[in-house]
């Protein structure tokens, strides 16, 4: 075993079964110098919570968004005023 695998379960004939580590997926947030829009898993990897915790922070309207179609987007600006909102000590 390498240090790219993990172990995953003992194989019937008494050793243990690895797989490699999975790949954590790109997540593309907006850079600063753009005004761009974030979807929701965007914005909830941005302020570090669960979707389902960014989800509740739209629903209760703790967060501005913007609907196009049937899609949900968050501007940086508004992203950045909710984190700055929410800051201790501030």
């Amino acid at each position: 075993m390498d240090d790219l695998s993990f172990i995953i379960g003992r194989d019937g004939a008494g050793g243990y079964r690895v797989a490699p580590v999975p790949q954590i997926p790109h997540q593309s947030v907006p850079s600063r110098r753009t005004a761009g829009n974030m979807t929701v898993e965007e914005f909830a990897f941005y302020v570090r919570v669960s979707r389902a915790t960014a989800w509740r922070l739209l629903k209760r309207g703790a967060v501005a968004r913007t609907r196009v179609g049937g899609r949900t987007f968050i501007l940086l600006a508004d992203a950045d005023a909710f984190l700055k909102r929410n800051r201790e000590g501030a």
